[in-house]
């Protein structure tokens, strides 16, 4: 992401700033015990996350405008501290500072403290990020900033221990009483840095990129990646699937076999490290060192659905059996343990359980000799790295594997289908050992995006492996989302919870991947309701996300704009840019539909970028994807008839970029008018409306497809 660096003299004409830092270089100011005092305002808090902190001393309060007044009448200064249920650092500051007595009066004498969970408020995290990166070089979690009444930050810290936290908050209320008007001042600039941290994009100027353009980027992206551990050259790995979504289909398209190795080299290191649960399934968020061996435990709805997507049309172009074990193992864990009873899945599950951090995925060597028998253990050594120091820490070992099961297999003289078999048992076993553990808590909120996002990889994994239990999952969870989280205007809400219902605004996340999905669920069933909700939704998008001096949507809907800048949001992160993925949606349904509106939006949302900047291009590999659609263009599949979903389903075992699906039984959209032939399912595959001749048998209809693609190769 583009931020403005700020120079040492930004600092030093800064003298809140100054002060503020040298406070934070005091040491000595006494802890007192905790006390037990009443139930704050957050006990009735929908969010799990807030609802930890409803025993703290401190008098939190959660973000509206009944508080930000009270902050103004009082004239008192706003503590903001931002987290997330699965944040380990968020959980040791609540504990060490929250907690404490005296830090909570210093707070509730001086403040007014905000308490917000960042999944239920990126809008608010999102800017106060901005400010944190903009003063001090980057951010996380949690994240506490010290603003005016009225929001605009003067400091931004993240964890702090307790005597530390303290002399910052006494410092700062001192020179509020001190100098209000010098504060103002600076409030002003921050603010102002804010609004310019994230520049528009319009360094496209407008131009109309080509297909020169999508096929020469990879080398502005190629340095970036490590060619030994796979992934980008970072001291920390995260998943990022956006980037190695849109390499796999720039990869397939061009046969370049540098791009096809980095792609297989990430996604191999990923299945077989640390950051994957080798015994119940699932991805953590990250690991913290580059071999991808030892994760961050905290288990992400967004990362296990991104990552789904990916590894199900990966096993559809390297037909490669790990990567179906991997979805088929994950695709159980999460209907097993992430769904709720009614029907939508859980945001997280916590890296700390209350036997400590990890402990609910480690193992000692001697747990392993205890569990499993002496040919299982030979195998189960051989293939992963156990030590009886431990490979992490306190002799615990983090599962994940030092060989591949082939290598495994050669080493121990035995055929690689015993050593399936034999890790099979073995895990079983450990599962039901682990059952016995303490599990780590669950952040039970249901985001709609992150969703949204699952209901994506459902319709992947269905496209891979065919079975109709997967289809099914997709339709109950796409039921779920319109009737519980969608008005019948087409507005979403963020959140829904079991006990509470639905509550906050959507944002635009959440609207681009619902509709990325609907349009997804449409390619797969072949049911057009979903695709004429995909496009209800984005005219709600048009109406009120639009802004008059840019192609760009704003973050929160125009109208809900609750603090002093807005953010525009253009680059990928843990998920794709959400501004990204509405130019997609728009290019596909005005596609579908032939209305030449939505494409003429599309095309200038993609022109504003500027895909001639090296340093930014892991940040627009979604952008970089939409850019291969338009200058490429799309195989436009028609299948016509009865027979319509059980050809699709045979076509879509195979991984075709930038190819669009659509038919059924009857002539119910423009691109379908006059291909239905009496008695007959129909293939016809199209590129600008202009269609070769029809084809009965699927294998035709993908052979035809990559022919058109010539002289770029398939697989």
């Amino acid at each position: 992401m583009r931020v403005r660096r700020v120079s040492f003299e930004y600092y030093r004409n800064n003298r809140f700033l100054l002060l503020l830092i040298g406070a934070l270089g005091l040491w000595g100011c006494a802890r007192n015990s905790s006390q037990s005092p009443p139930l704050n305002a957050l006990s009735e808090a929908i969010s799990p996350y807030l609802r930890q902190h409803a025993d703290n001393p401190v008098l939190w309060q959660e973000w509206s405008d009944k508080a930000l007044q009270q902050a103004a009448d009082e004239n008192k200064l706003l503590v903001i501290s931002i987290g997330y249920a699965s944040c380990h650092w968020c959980h040791v500051m609540e504990e060490e500072t929250f907690m404490d007595s005296t830090a909570a009066a210093v707070m509730n004498t001086h403040f007014v403290a905000l308490k917000i969970d960042r999944e239920e408020r990126p809008d608010i995290d999102q800017i106060y990020t901005k400010a944190a990166v903009l003063l001090n070089g980057s951010s996380g979690w949690p994240l506490n900033i010290i603003a005016l009444p009225d929001g605009r930050p003067l400091a931004a810290v993240t964890y702090l221990p307790t005597d530390r936290w303290i002399q910052l908050l006494d410092r700062a209320s001192q020179l509020y009483r001190d100098n209000p008007n010098a504060l103002l001042e600076q409030a002003n600039s921050i603010a102002e840095g804010v609004k310019k941290s994230e520049p528009l994009p319009l360094e496209g100027q407008g131009a109309e990129q080509n297909a020169d353009d999508y096929l020469g980027f990879y080398s502005s992206l190629s340095p970036a990646f490590d060619p030994i551990n796979g992934g980008l050259r970072e001291e920390q790995k995260f998943p990022r699937v956006a980037l190695w979504q849109a390499l796999l289909e720039y990869g397939a398209y061009t046969q370049n076999p540098s791009a096809l190795e980095a792609v297989e080299r990430n996604l191999k290191a990923m299945a077989s490290g640390g950051i994957y649960d080798h015994v119940g399934g699932g991805f953590a968020r990250y690991t913290t060192d580059a071999q991808w061996h030892i994760p961050h435990f905290e288990k992400m709805l967004y990362d296990n659905a991104q990552l789904l997507s990916l590894y199900a049309r990966a096993q559809r172009y390297y037909d490669e059996p790990v990567y179906e074990e991997l979805i088929r193992q994950t695709s159980t864990f999460m209907t097993t343990h992430f769904r709720s009873p009614q029907g939508g899945y859980y945001a997280s599950f916590n890296a700390v359980s209350e036997d400590g951090e990890g402990k609910y995925y480690t193992w000692t060597k001697a747990d392993l000799e205890d569990l499993l028998d002496e040919e299982q253990q030979q195998v189960f050594f051989e293939l992963y790295a156990v030590t009886e120091g431990g490979n992490w820490k306190d002799g615990e070992n983090v599962i994940y594997q030092k060989h591949s099961r082939e290598e495994a297999a050669i080493s121990l003289g035995i055929s690689q289908p015993r050593v399936k078999e034999l890790m099979a048992d073995a895990k079983k076993l450990l599962n039901k050992e682990r059952e016995k553990r303490k599990a780590p808590s669950i952040d039970d909120k249901v985001i709609t995006g992150w969703n949204a996002m699952m209901l994506k990889a459902f319709t992947e994994v269905y496209q891979s492996t065919g079975e109709e239990e997967t289809m099914q999952q997709a339709l109950d969870l796409a039921e779920f989302i319109s009737e519980n989280l969608q008005q019948d205007s087409g507005e979403l809400s963020r959140v829904f919870h079991p006990d509470y219902g639905n509550s906050g605004q959507g944002f635009l996340d959440d609207y681009a991947h619902w509709i990325d999905a609907l349009i997804s669920l449409y390619q797969t069933s072949l049911d057009k309701k979903w695709l004429d909700l995909a496009l209800k939704t984005s005219d709600y998008v048009l109406r009120n996300f639009s802004q008059e001096d840019s192609p760009m949507f704003t973050y929160s809907a125009i109208s809900k704009q609750a603090l002093y800048a807005s953010d525009v949001p253009l680059y990928d992160a843990d998920t794709p840019s959400p501004n990204a993925l509405m130019a997609h949606n728009l290019s596909l349904l005005g596609t579908l539909y032939e209305r030449k509106e939505l494409l003429q939006k599309s095309r200038d949302m993609l022109a504003a970028m500027d895909f001639h900047a090296p340093a930014y291009a892991t940040g627009i590999a979604s952008w970089w994807q939409l850019l291969g659609a338009h200058s490429l263009g799309l195989n436009e599949v028609a299948i016509l008839g009865s027979e319509a979903q059980t050809k699709l389903k045979s076509m879509q075992k195979s991984y075709l970029p930038f190819t669009l699906f659509l038919g059924g039984d009857t002539e119910n959209l423009p691109l379908l008018q006059q291909k239905r032939v009496a008695g007959k399912t129909m293939i016809y595959v199209c590129r600008n409306k202009t269609c070769k001749l029809p084809v009965e048998l699927p294998q035709q209809a993908v052979s035809q497809i990559r022919s058109e693609n010539s002289p770029q190769l398939f697989k």
